[in-house]
């Protein structure tokens, strides 16, 4: 089981005394394991206070992946399945493009192939 001394570290009985620090007094619990259950609460939440650093880089790029996967879905719902990029026809966005892409390069690995195993036989 955790203790709160686990999230604390020496010298924080000063910063005990700080004005700026927002605890809870409230009456002791009469029970050891209720009290240090209160403990590990008070700790945690004081280490949670002190390692949190507002938006990060990821914080951001979430919004933006679910900016993007809503506008995506909005995009599809609206036009009835056929566009996920509110209509706009972008190469990169036909699958037909891809396929040439894919097939030109399977055909090009199948002829190297063939010709390496072509020469090597002669």
């Amino acid at each position: 089981m955790a203790t709160a001394a686990r999230y604390r570290r020496a010298g924080q009985d000063a910063a005990a005394t700080d004005p700026n620090k927002m605890t809870t007094t409230s009456a002791p619990p009469s029970n050891p394991a209720a009290q240090e259950k209160t403990e590990l609460k008070n700790a945690v939440k004081e280490q949670a206070a002190k390692t949190s650093n507002g938006f990060s880089l990821l914080d951001v790029l979430r919004i933006l992946g679910g900016i993007l996967l809503l506008s995506s879905g909005l995009s599809y719902l609206t036009t009835s399945g056929q566009s996920m990029t509110w209509g706009y026809n972008a190469w990169w966005t036909r699958a037909r493009e891809w396929k040439k892409l894919v097939v030109r390069a399977v055909l090009y690995c199948f002829l190297s192939l063939s010709l390496s195993l072509s020469l090597s036989l002669n």
